[in-house]
């Protein structure tokens, strides 16, 4: 099994909000590419789940389209049923004190899995790279 697979496995033993707000989260970073600065700025109105599409605005605010899976779809409808703030305008991914997710709390959350998972060096840009790879022919 390789360390993602690992890594997802543990996330996805956390049946709370958080953690399917987790395993949203790092599904999407890992599928999507998206650097996690962006992922942190997504609201929920930029998540088009008809087209499996997610709008946002990177480096000088440059708008782009990014599609992601059935699979991340499903993950990030499964952590808004558990949300008591659905509201459009609000962030996609939210702390514990329901303000947005910071990058600091990502890369807390990400070692505490992979501590659990046995994993050693892993940050939040490792999803970014991972993704990275898989696009290189």
């Amino acid at each position: 099994m390789g360390f993602l697979a690992l890594l997802f496995s543990v996330i996805k033993q956390r049946k709370d909000e958080y953690g399917k707000r987790d395993y949203a989260l790092f599904l999407l970073l890992y599928q999507s590419g998206l650097r996690v600065s962006e992922t942190l700025s997504l609201k929920i109105e930029d998540v088009n789940f008809q087209t499996q599409t997610i709008r946002i605005f990177g480096k000088g605010q440059v708008e782009s389209i990014v599609p992601f899976s059935t699979q991340t779809k499903n993950a990030i409808r499964s952590y808004l049923r558990t949300r008591s703030d659905k509201t459009e305008k609000s962030y996609l991914f939210l702390s514990y004190r329901k303000g947005p997710l910071g990058y600091r709390q990502v890369n807390t959350l990400l070692k505490e899995y992979a501590k659990q998972a046995g994993i050693e060096d892993i940050t939040p840009h490792s999803f970014y790279r991972q993704s990275e790879e898989r696009l290189e022919v």
